[in-house]
């Protein structure tokens, strides 16, 4: 497992998290902030799935004060759909809800009917 890192500003917006997958497989996700350095969630588990993919952008609705060494967790469970059996999922993170982000792809192929896949990102201040 690795973790992958965005870095924010504090005193800057809000932070985004959009979640899309390739292929065009269905599936759906849980999106988890950790608190840092604790088994303790900050915030309601977000839930979404690609039967609309127009609302798959989520605001997390904290203010950045405390974000820094917090965890986000995206788990995805794909169906994958012969005779494509590649797959991916992407997090795209920014602040302040501009157009700048940072994306975060795993992929990868399977024979198997489902793919998992989790990303974790760590958020440190800048």
């Amino acid at each position: 497992m690795s973790v992958d890192t965005f870095p924010y500003k504090k005193d800057g917006g809000k932070l985004y998290i959009e979640v899309t997958r390739g292929y065009a497989h269905p599936g759906s996700y849980i999106i988890s902030l950790w608190e840092a350095n604790d088994n303790k969630k900050a915030i309601d588990d977000i839930k979404g799935n690609f039967i609309n993919d127009k609302d798959d952008k989520h605001e997390l609705e904290l203010t950045n004060q405390n974000n820094d060494g917090r965890l986000i967790e995206c788990s995805c469970m794909l169906d994958v759909l012969p005779p494509e059996n590649n797959y991916s999922l992407t997090i795209k993170i920014n602040q302040n809800g501009n157009k700048e982000f940072k994306e975060f792809t795993r992929a990868g192929s399977t024979s198997n009917p489902t793919a998992t896949v989790i990303i974790f990102i760590l958020l440190k201040e800048t």
